[in-house]
């Protein structure tokens, strides 16, 4: 009796373990150029989803700026940037998905203030699985 109620403790330790091994998508490297107040500024990161299951960013926000956007900039084949304003951003299973200079960004629009080397802001970005994550950004020049 005791065996095998303690046979039973151990394959319920198993399976929950199981469950608790995957990890969760994690956001790291994040940076902010500077920027001047009433101007606009950009933020970059890493988003690592070593996870199965595809997620979407569906939005960010800053108490640095007036508005935040998620945007895409991409050169066209003439080749002129262009910058696209995106409702949302997949973030795929088992990927590192990079928000960098001339690709993904957040889009910082009036500046509350001046943003130089060293200053930090708190950045906030909202998933549809993995929930909300506030993240302590440092400016940085590129």
């Amino acid at each position: 009796m005791k065996r095998t109620l303690l046979l039973i403790i151990f394959i319920l330790i198993l399976v929950l373990s199981a469950g608790c091994g995957s990890r969760s998508l994690t956001v790291k490297e994040a940076w902010a150029r500077p920027g001047n107040a009433g101007g606009t500024g950009a933020v970059y990161f890493i988003i690592d989803n070593p996870s199965d299951q595809d997620d979407l960013l569906l939005s960010a926000d800053s108490d640095a700026a007036e508005h935040v956007e998620l945007h895409h900039s991409k050169m066209s084949d003439d080749g002129t940037m262009s910058m696209q304003q995106q409702e949302s951003v997949p973030v795929p299973g088992r990927s590192a998905l990079e928000f960098n200079p001339g690709g993904l960004h957040v889009m910082l629009i009036n500046l509350e203030k001046d943003l130089y080397p060293g200053d930090t802001l708190t950045l906030s970005l909202k998933f549809q699985n993995a929930g909300e994550f506030e993240l302590e950004t440092t400016v940085r020049e590129p």
